[in-house]
């Protein structure tokens, strides 16, 4: 029998998951939409605490988007995308 040529996963590819961004845009659509309503201070601390998490969890994915792209700068890369995000995400309202 052939010896396998497949490397097992890293810990990083194994912890990896594909970003929630439905969950992300009901949360922030919660908090930020106009006509939301009004949330308890505990219901404004667990929303934050998710938003946080969201960006802790986004961050380095969008780092790794912004290293690829052609003549990457890492950090002036990493500058650029949130204003594309933010003009991706406001076209879909």
């Amino acid at each position: 029998m052939a010896p396998s040529t497949t490397r097992p996963p890293t810990s990083e590819e194994r912890d990896w998951h594909p970003l929630d961004l439905q969950t992300m845009r009901a949360n922030t659509r919660r908090l930020l939409a106009e006509g939301a309503q009004l949330l308890s201070m505990e219901e404004v601390e667990t929303l934050t605490l998710r938003l946080c998490g969201h960006i802790m969890v986004a961050v380095p994915e969008i780092e790794q988007m912004a290293a690829q792209l052609p003549g990457a700068r890492p950090a002036a890369r990493s500058a650029e995308i949130p204003q594309q995000l933010r003009a991706t995400s406001l076209s879909r309202h």
